[in-house]
């Protein structure tokens, strides 16, 4: 049995040959140049030169083969999150950046900004819309005439719009704009019998104003009430008891009338000479079914004998045991009044006070104390059912036709 190495017994260097060394054959060292016999047996095992494979790493093959043949140093490698990275750390050349995926033009924030610039559009479309409709209506107007020619100038609407002036009326610096009623108009109409021809469609127009009208009333009658805690007595009064200014100057503020609201005197009588001034604006709320533009109105309040409204001091709305559905707050009834003046319905408790239709018939327009509406028959009603409707703590029960 031939071996391909042995050791030198004198320095221990090894020795190989390809042909291999005979047990017995005599050899000389190269390094110490000692001759020796080769041993029958190996000193040491045989040894292999098999490597075991390594376990493959994670990376492409070429990358490990090189890093395994090559002991050239290199730079360290940033830590990578995923095997993905290697791609790119392979390719040094410069990349453009891409667009993230779902960008601004796909996120809700850009829909959001379009809506509302076409909410802005729209808005100024609207306005610019409203101003052409009132330029054309203030062009077609019919304008008043001169004076002195024999002509007579269109009638005007009794509610004045207030604008700032530069005074000269005695109103700290208002000046009324009255509005032209025209054809169609928004402004008072006679109602009474034979009035404008008797037409039955006009005078149903005029009840149904008239109705709205007092709806708004009693509305701003509550509104009194929320903001103050109860109504208005029926007239403001002076230091001694005196009525100066009825309630409707009172409800000014809550029907829109506040710089009106504004002028008034209120420690001064209604007839004084800057108070009386102000009767020609009278809003157009107050004027119901009174025919005619002579600033009057007919709706008035029941004042005394434990009705709704006196004039020592307010009532709190929940003060009302009757019930507001079941009591009378305004009626339209009398003949007409100066609105400003406090002249209303005096009722002594027990007696039904006369009610009559301003513009004729046997109707009367109510306005119960919840802020409906009821036309109120008074051939059907009789004199004690007013009495329940007008007392505030009756304690009776009614019932109206």
């Amino acid at each position: 049995m031939s071996l391909n190495r042995t050791t030198c017994p004198e320095c221990g260097a090894g020795l190989k040959s390809a042909a291999g060394f005979n047990p017995g054959q005599q050899v000389r060292c190269p390094k110490c140049s000692t001759a020796f016999a080769v041993p029958a047996e190996p000193e040491f095992e045989e040894v292999v030169d098999e490597v075991e494979p390594a376990p493959k790493k994670k990376g492409p093959p070429a990358r490990a083969a090189r890093a395994d043949d090559d002991d050239r140093p290199r730079k360290k490698r940033r830590p990578r999150d995923d095997d993905e990275d290697d791609d790119e750390d392979d390719d040094d050349r410069p990349r453009k950046k891409g667009k993230k995926k779902g960008g601004y033009k796909t996120s809700p924030l850009r829909f959001a900004v379009l809506g509302v610039l076409l909410v802005i559009m729209g808005v100024l479309a609207f306005m610019l819309y409203q101003k052409k409709q009132k330029e054309k209506e203030d062009a077609n107007a019919p304008a008043p005439a001169a004076s002195g020619d024999g002509d007579t100038a269109p009638p005007f609407r009794p509610g004045p719009r207030l604008v700032p002036g530069p005074g000269g009326d005695g109103a700290g610096g208002i000046v009324p704009v009255p509005q032209p009623i025209g054809p169609g108009g928004a402004g008072p109409q006679p109602v009474g019998p034979g009035v404008g021809g008797g037409d039955p469609v006009r005078a149903a127009a005029a009840r149904a104003r008239a109705t709205n009208d007092l709806k708004q009333i009693m509305l701003a009658l509550h509104n009194h009430a929320d903001a103050t805690g109860k109504l208005p007595t029926a007239a403001i009064t002076g230091p001694d008891g005196k009525a100066l200014l009825s309630w409707r100057v009172a409800i000014l503020p809550y029907i829109e009338q506040g710089e009106l609201y504004k002028q008034f005197k209120l420690d001064e009588p209604w007839d004084s000479p800057t108070n009386k001034k102000l009767i020609q604006y009278m809003p157009r709320t107050y004027q119901g079914t009174v025919p005619g533009d002579d600033k009057k109105t007919a709706f008035k309040v029941f004042v005394g004998g434990g009705a709704v409204f006196d004039l020592k001091q307010g009532r709190p709305l929940r003060a009302i045991p009757d019930g507001t559905s079941n009591t009378f707050g305004v009626v339209e009834s009398g003949p007409p009044v100066e609105w400003t003046k406090p002249e209303d319905i005096p009722f002594d408790g027990k007696t039904a006070p006369r009610l009559v239709p301003p513009a004729g018939g046997e109707v009367i327009l109510v306005g119960m104390m919840d802020g409906s509406v009821r036309r109120l028959s008074l051939t059907q009603n009789p004199p004690d059912a007013i009495v329940k409707g007008i007392t505030a703590a009756g304690g009776e029960p009614v019932q109206f036709d």
